[in-house]
């Protein structure tokens, strides 16, 4: 990160929006872990330090506030839809 983007572990905080749980939507090919745990070590393998990652613990699947598009085609909710992720780069305190 450092070398090819100039960026200083340190000054990155990282947040993760509702995801799928483990049990609607296990990772096969990651042990059966959910999309937050292998989010999260990802994270901490590229230095990423273990209190700047925030986690919305939301199920997606099971939260009837959000979307889930798997669990609208299983017919486990009544509708269909997308939610949205804004990202925010700063430095020196102005976002670009």
């Amino acid at each position: 990160m450092q070398q090819g983007f100039g960026l200083i572990q340190a000054d990155i905080e990282v947040w993760l929006s509702p995801a799928a749980g483990r049990e609607s939507y296990p990772l096969y090919d990651f042990n059966n872990r959910s999309l937050h745990e292998v989010a999260i070590q990802q994270l901490l393998e590229v230095g990423i330090f273990d209190e700047h990652i925030e986690i919305d613990g939301c199920d997606k699947t099971t939260d009837p506030a959000l979307f889930s598009h798997s669990e609208f085609l299983n017919g486990n909710q009544p509708s269909d839809g997308r939610q949205t992720v804004v990202a925010i780069m700063k430095e020196y305190g102005v976002c670009f």
